[in-house]
């Protein structure tokens, strides 16, 4: 039944994936184990700043600034 309910993992579409279900049926005990993962996705070896202006999607306001390295660097 729950095969139905939720679509299987598709490894190379993981990075749009945001929520896993992951179900386990104990035949001893007849239970049926319900796991609910949030996945987010977080840039690594970058600057907080840079990090920040990706996740945000938001045009960073550059007038003060005399190069795109200013704003990389501060």
């Amino acid at each position: 039944m729950f095969q139905n309910i939720f679509r299987a993992i598709d490894i190379n579409t993981l990075s749009t994936c945001q929520r896993i279900v992951l179900l386990n049926y104990n035949k001893d005990t007849k239970l049926i184990d319900f796991r609910h993962y949030s996945i987010r996705l977080q840039l690594v070896g970058v600057s907080r700043r840079l990090r920040k202006f990706v996740q945000n999607h938001q045009v960073p306001d550059l007038r003060s600034l005399q190069d795109v390295s200013d704003f990389v660097t501060r």
